[in-house]
């Protein structure tokens, strides 16, 4: 087999390419939600390194023929793998804490950052309820201040980060 130089960047490019083809179309399909996770996540690509979607979706179609619904309207051009769970089954799901006790395995000897090149992470996201769950499960939590030490204080307080109000120091 040759070897072919450059090709990590080639599979790369149609991997962005494609997703970014999904995410288009997805929404006008019917997806409440789409995720990627997997390899190309990590960036860790090879010549046969897959796209792996998270699909949240409202539907009756029974899961293990949930995928050829995709597969037939967006026509992939590259190996993609479709998981696709109802907004209940996959509240079900993460509602298990996967994240919580895959890390409670590691707890005793590391540390974990969440850190986020779009902004404040926990700020008008999610993250809140990983930092609650953490703060439930006796970790340490803590945030490297910023320019605000309110924005500091709310992302390591486990309250809701997507409505709050600030008027001022006492």
């Amino acid at each position: 087999m040759p070897i072919v130089i450059g090709f990590a960047n080639h599979r790369k490019n149609c991997l962005e390419k494609e997703l970014s083809k999904f995410s288009y179309e997805s929404k006008q399909l019917g997806a409440k939600s789409l995720a990627v996770f997997g390899d190309f996540t990590l960036n860790r690509i090879k010549p046969d390194t897959p796209l792996d979607l998270l699909i949240i979706q409202e539907t009756e179609e029974q899961f293990f023929n949930r995928d050829e619904f995709w597969i037939t309207h967006l026509r992939p051009s590259v190996h993609t793998r479709f998981f696709v769970y109802t907004p209940d089954e996959f509240k079900a799901l993460s509602s298990k804490n996967y994240v919580i006790n895959k890390i409670k395995k590691y707890q005793s000897s590391n540390s974990i950052a969440l850190i986020s090149d779009a902004g404040s992470p926990l700020i008008s996201d999610p993250g809140f309820k990983l930092v609650r769950d953490f703060v439930k499960n006796n970790f340490f939590v803590t945030s490297i201040p910023g320019p605000s030490s309110i924005i500091s204080s709310l992302q390591i307080s486990g309250l809701a980060t997507n409505n709050f109000s600030f008027f001022g120091f006492v």
